[in-house]
């Protein structure tokens, strides 16, 4: 699990839940990826789960994460 990139759109109470979970699991935190418009939510996704990336623009998660692509 360690080699995918995960990134969610929108960073409320739920996004943080299971972001903190795939951190607890092992998942490095540059491989998470969160947009949400509130500078406020990022900021505060950056305090509970540091070291992943945060943008207000959906458009510059990373292709793979953000089309749903799955590797195996």
């Amino acid at each position: 699990m360690k080699d995918i990139t995960i990134a969610f759109i929108g960073g409320g109470n739920m996004a943080r839940s299971l972001i903190g979970g795939l951190l607890a699991d092992g998942l490095p935190p540059p491989h998470v990826w969160a947009a949400d418009p509130n500078p406020t939510t990022r900021s505060e996704l950056g305090t509970h789960c540091g070291g992943i990336h945060t943008t207000a623009d959906n458009r510059k998660l990373p292709a793979p994460a953000r089309f749903g692509e799955i590797r195996h």
